[in-house]
């Protein structure tokens, strides 16, 4: 689909189409099936689908997912923004997920920063942007 024409809901432009969506929208569907897609898919709108719906799931098992969807926000570009919303939402109703969140983000700028070899600073620019969103989010810093 890409780009919505004057027709089209402006939310289905961000669903997937045919076959995933159903799967989506399945019984099937769960953390394990979602994380394996937004690791596995970099179009925004599957990106987009994928994290509203881990928005209904419970706060434990996105706790679980806490260092994989971490690692996708600093990693990915195209894929960092519905991440983040994500993780925004979860620190805001978790301050373990808050204090969890910013623990990986610090270990993520150490790593990045400290590694002369291959320096990312990509990645440890976002990680202190996410870091500084995370801590005002949670603590209102």
């Amino acid at each position: 689909k890409g780009i919505a024409s004057d027709e089209e809901d402006e939310d289905d432009v961000y669903k997937p189409s045919g076959g995933l969506l159903r799967l989506f929208q399945s019984e099937l569907f769960n953390s394990w099936m979602a994380m394996a897609y937004l690791l596995k898919h970099d179009e925004v709108g599957i990106q987009y689908y994928l994290c509203s719906r881990m928005r209904d799931l419970p706060t434990h098992e996105l706790l679980f997912l806490l260092p994989q969807l971490c690692h996708l926000a600093v990693t990915r570009d195209n894929a960092s923004t519905p991440v983040e919303s994500l993780l925004m939402e979860l620190c805001r109703r978790s301050v373990h997920a808050s204090v969890n969140l910013l623990w990986l983000l610090e270990s993520y700028i150490v790593d990045y920063a400290g590694d002369s070899v291959t320096p990312n600073a990509r990645a440890v620019q976002r990680s202190v942007r996410l870091l500084r969103e995370v801590q005002r989010a949670s603590f209102g810093t």
